[in-house]
C-alpha cells in the first residue's frame, strides 16, 4: 500500500511547501484516499482509514520535497535562494 501511495503523490498530487497547505486544501487529501480506494478495496470514511492516509500523504510529500530541495538547491548558500535564518547562540 505504501509504494503505490507514493506512485499516486508523485504522479497526482502537487508537492506544497508546508504541510499546513495540505490541511488548508482538503481536497487532497480526499483526492488521494479516492484513488487508494480505487486500487484497494477499502472504506475511506473510517477514521482510522483517513488518519493512515493522512499520515502516508504527510510522509510522502515530505520525502518529494526533500528529493526536490535535494537535486535543485543542494549547494547553494541560503542567502542565494533569498532564505533568511535566524542564527541561535
Amino acid at each position: 500500500m505504501a509504494s503505490e501511495g507514493g506512485i499516486i503523490i508523485r504522479q497526482h498530487i502537487p508537492i506544497y511547501t508546508s504541510w499546513k497547505e495540505y490541511k488548508k486544501d482538503k481536497g487532497q487529501l480526499d483526492n488521494f484516499k479516492g484513488k487508494l480506494a480505487i486500487k484497494f478495496s477499502m472504506n475511506g470514511e473510517k477514521e482510522n482509514v483517513t488518519s493512515a492516509c493522512a499520515d502516508m500523504l504527510k510522509g510522502g510529500t515530505r520525502q518529494m520535497r526533500y528529493r526536490l530541495t535535494k537535486k535543485y538547491f543542494d549547494g547553494y548558500r541560503p542567502i542565494k535562494l533569498g532564505l533568511h535564518h535566524h542564527v541561535h547562540l
